[in-house]
């Protein structure tokens, strides 16, 4: 069935890929969505999608903080915004669909295009600036999913303060993202939640990078007492004392694991491939997130593995990769760019040859591997 699964891969890459990519992104996410929502409802067609791309290894299972996933390879928060394609990933191989962000309040999103696509660079330029339908309207359509899609592939909610003018206080934020997470906790699908405090598309900023106002946001969810775990994202280009400050922080907290990471921002270290401007705003997605996230998911790893649970995110394109991560420190892998760049079949792909690489390696499991590269891989650093 890899055969197949790679076929698919070619047949994306030189025949759908040209023809979509003709489109502008937006438009493109748009259709993909309800083409994807319809598909759901169409009798039998979830299940041909299983036969044919998803790809199941007991190698690949975990048991994470009472959470059992059937492999490794999550879809990262930004494609599926509004909690509508969970069985429709978990049909195309997924082993875990992060959802949103979701902010308490409506927000639009910014001025359009959202999305750019950088093929030579492997990245999308993203500037949606955290749309959102708003916590209520997403949470009631989503509470009447199947109990079956949820106990199939783990939801994990990721959580933003709303992108508005009249969200800018300290104290606001914080009552943002509680008022989010307050009503998610009624909700039967989220089996996690991440808490976004990272999105570099905001007017806000990111006030929740400094120390102490992590602080008063953490105390605040601490008392809300969830019965979910949660994790928090970090973004990828502070320097290791920065983002040091903010695991310590973290650590005197409930918080159950980290997400590294976010969007790469600072374009003078990337080596940008296409034609970008200053004027086309916006972060980086893919291939320029991999080194910067790997290196701060081996140095979390390294001094926190005791305390957290890490997700793995940023420049994922192959098994290889995403094995390169688990040998980091994580213990899950989520991504977007890669599945836009090679299609829907990649994930089973990566899956069946991850398998493969493990069982290489004399690994029964991918806890058995779950940073075995952290030590070496930090001495060979600058």
């Amino acid at each position: 069935m890899n055969a197949v699964r790679r076929t698919f891969i070619m047949l994306y890459t030189k025949l759908m890929r040209p023809i979509l990519f003709r489109f502008p992104a937006d438009t493109v996410h748009d259709t993909i969505t309800r083409l994807g929502i319809i598909t759901q409802y169409v009798p039998g067609a979830t299940h041909i999608l299983r036969a044919l791309l998803r790809y199941k290894n007991q190698r690949l299972t975990q048991t994470i903080h009472d959470i059992a996933f059937e492999n490794p390879i999550g879809l990262s928060a930004g494609f599926d915004k509004e909690v509508r394609l969970a069985p429709l990933m978990h049909s195309v191989g997924f082993g875990l669909c992060e959802v949103g962000s979701i902010t308490a309040q409506r927000y639009d999103g910014n001025t359009q295009p959202w999305y750019t696509r950088l093929p030579h660079t492997k990245s999308i330029l993203v500037n949606s600036g955290l749309r959102s339908s708003g916590v209520e309207k997403i949470a009631r359509r989503a509470d009447q999913l199947s109990p079956a899609t949820y106990d199939r592939i783990p939801i994990n909610a990721s959580v933003a303060k709303t992108n508005l003018p009249d969200v800018c206080t300290i104290a606001e934020s914080i009552e943002d993202y509680c008022t989010s997470l307050r009503r998610l906790e009624k909700s039967p699908w989220p089996k996690l939640y991440t808490i976004n405090i990272s999105c570099p598309n905001t007017a806000g900023g990111e006030p929740f990078n400094q120390p102490a106002n992590l602080e008063k946001l953490l105390e605040a969810i601490d008392k809300l007492q969830l019965q979910r775990p949660v994790f928090l994202k970090l973004p990828i280009d502070l320097t290791w004392i920065e983002a040091k400050a903010l695991l310590d922080v973290a650590s005197k907290s409930k918080l159950s694991g980290i997400t590294i990471g976010n969007l790469a921002k600072d374009r003078s270290s990337i080596d940008v491939r296409d034609t970008l401007t200053p004027e086309q705003r916006g972060n980086l997605s893919g291939r320029p997130c991999w080194h910067p996230s790997n290196e701060l998911l081996a140095r979390s790893f390294n001094t926190y593995s005791s305390r957290f649970t890490f997700i793995g995110v940023g420049g994922v394109f192959s098994a290889e990769d995403a094995y390169t991560k688990i040998r980091l420190g994580a213990s899950l892998v989520e991504l977007i760019t890669g599945m836009i760049y090679q299609g829907p079949a990649l994930i089973g792909s990566i899956n069946h040859s991850l398998a493969e690489l493990l069982e290489r390696d004399g690994f029964r499991s991918v806890s058995d591997a779950i940073g075995v590269d952290t030590a070496k891989y930090l001495k060979e650093l600058p």
